[in-house]
């Protein structure tokens, strides 16, 4: 789920995924200070657009795993089997390079001024453009 789109048009079903959504952005947030904790550095060092993607991975993937676990034990029930543990699954780990913040450098490009985005014009303010994103909105 893209969490920066709502995709629901009841104001009930909107209200359930900005509570999910929170739920999720604070549990990452939990994560990410004890990741922090553990490495003993600040949790503003770890990158959140770097560790929550990686993180949303980790997840998904653990629980695919706990299903298959669940599942086999239930195709097999009395039979002892022992699984591999997360650390075989590749997104369980991750090299601490690849969660770090990176503080910008003070030689950034700028943005360069564009003439014709001076002229620009919305539909609105365009002749037929009204009609236009009345079709485009019913579409």
């Amino acid at each position: 789920m893209n969490l920066s789109n709502l995709y629901a048009s009841h104001p009930n079903l909107v209200a359930q995924q900005v509570y999910v959504t929170a739920m999720v952005y604070t549990a990452f947030r939990v994560a990410q200070a004890r990741i922090a904790e553990r490495l003993r550095i600040l949790p503003e060092q770890l990158s959140p657009a770097k560790l929550f993607p990686k993180l949303a991975l980790a997840i998904n993937d653990y629980c695919v795993v706990q299903r298959f676990v669940i599942r086999t034990r239930e195709l097999n029930p009395g039979v002892a089997i022992r699984f591999p543990g997360m650390s075989t699954v590749q997104s369980a780990s991750v090299p601490l390079d690849a969660i770090l913040l990176r503080r910008r450098n003070g030689n950034r490009r700028r943005r360069r001024f564009c003439a014709s985005a001076k002229r620009w014009k919305s539909f609105k303010h365009v002749r037929g453009g009204q009609k236009f994103l009345r079709l485009a909105s019913h579409g």
